[in-house]
């Protein structure tokens, strides 16, 4: 009688279990549908930016001293919101605390990977370290002396060059963000 019990005991707990975990995970579908739905419809001028992006050829530069001072200004202000320690950009194979794990403040939290030109945009591709080291790509158009940031994106595989920068973006594993977010 009592492994009667028990066995009813756990397929009721079962089936509550599976219809409670059922309906969750029908409502987070469901959610994600309705922020895919939103954020199509806010991201055309994205889509176009990164259709740009994949069909542009850019000058590939490998220092931050290369990128332009407007480009510079605007990567470090937004980093100097974001950070208590140096906002730099540190060049590619130079020290940068890639953890969260701060031993000295002075060593900047992000690296340049590389960057590009061509003649109406600039891309910056860098490390971010922090509790989970990642990249960022962001594009900026400019126009004159005007530069404007047009995508900021997230991912977490190092690109070796500019054609796996472009193959990343292009299988949909760089997450594009809000403009105004962290990067």
């Amino acid at each position: 009688m009592n492994v009667a019990k028990r066995l009813v005991v756990v397929i009721i707990t079962l089936i509550a279990g599976a219809m409670f975990w059922g309906c969750k995970g029908q409502n987070l579908v469901e959610e994600k549908n309705i922020d895919k739905d939103v954020s199509t419809k806010k991201s055309e001028s994205t889509n176009e930016t990164i259709a740009k992006f994949l069909s542009t050829n850019y000058q590939v530069v490998y220092k931050t001293e290369e990128i332009p001072k407007n480009v510079q200004n605007i990567l470090l202000k937004r980093f100097s919101e974001h950070e208590l320690i140096n906002p730099n950009l540190a060049n590619p194979n130079e020290e940068f605390n890639a953890t969260d794990f701060i031993e000295d403040p002075n060593i900047p939290r992000r690296r340049l990977v590389f960057a590009g030109l061509s003649s109406d945009s600039w891309f910056v591709c860098y490390e971010h370290g922090g509790r989970g080291k990642h990249c960022h790509l962001v594009i900026f158009s400019v126009k004159e002396s005007r530069v404007q940031l047009n995508f900021n994106g997230t991912f977490a595989y190092r690109p070796n060059n500019l054609g796996e920068l472009k193959q990343l973006v292009l299988s949909g594993r760089v997450y594009g963000s809000n403009k105004n977010s962290e990067y």
